[in-house]
């Protein structure tokens, strides 16, 4: 879990600014110069470690953070949607976009259809949380992908050991979050049709 200010015990926590910082990183990588932010909501702490790891992958590869392309939405995929209508309506170019949540980035998919953008072609598109649809968006989902269910475990296992008196010592470090690259970023090709598949 975040801190929760006040509370002194031991957490489970992944480093959100590193995970996303991985995504944009990857982003700028295949080459984009013009990356934008489709942001959770201001003041929630994984937002704004989010945006943070965002905002130092873009100035590592000396890149100016550009405030008209980071929108904020309420992590729900209609707020997503709404969001990216925004950033289109602004008018700043961009070739790429890094969605706070996997639900958001199914609103972006939406928003940037209608308004005739394709993804990969036109926008390079990269979710967080690698949800079980990622890989059933159109085209499928790249995300990160930073495993909930063993950092669960993990606080099991942390919270067993503390009630047994046993230190923390001997318990293994969470692994980092991964990028699961599909061909929304354009960096794997679009999956064949059944009926190509067939021919």
């Amino acid at each position: 879990c975040e801190w929760v200010p006040g509370l002194q015990a031991p957490r489970v926590k992944i480093d959100n600014a590193a995970a996303s910082a991985l995504a944009v990183a990857h982003l700028a990588d295949l080459g984009h110069r013009r990356i934008g932010h489709v942001a959770g909501p201001r003041g929630n702490v994984l937002s704004e470690a989010r945006f943070k790891g965002t905002a130092e992958a873009l100035q590592a590869r000396g890149l100016a953070v550009d405030e008209r392309l980071c929108v904020h939405a309420d992590l729900s995929a209609d707020s997503g949607y709404r969001a990216a209508q925004r950033l289109l309506a602004a008018g700043a170019p961009f070739t790429a976009l890094f969605a706070g949540n996997d639900t958001i980035a199914f609103g972006v998919l939406q928003a940037l259809r209608e308004a005739g953008r394709r993804v990969p072609d036109d926008v390079a598109l990269v979710g967080y949380d690698d949800i079980p649809l990622a890989p059933f968006a159109c085209p499928p989902l790249t995300s990160v992908r930073s495993d909930p269910v063993g950092h669960g475990r993990k606080a099991v296992e942390m919270l067993l050991a503390q009630l047994q008196g046993r230190g923390l010592d001997g318990i293994a470090p969470l692994p980092p979050a991964e990028l699961v690259v599909r061909a929304s970023c354009g960096a794997q090709p679009l999956p064949l049709h059944p009926a190509q598949q067939q021919a």
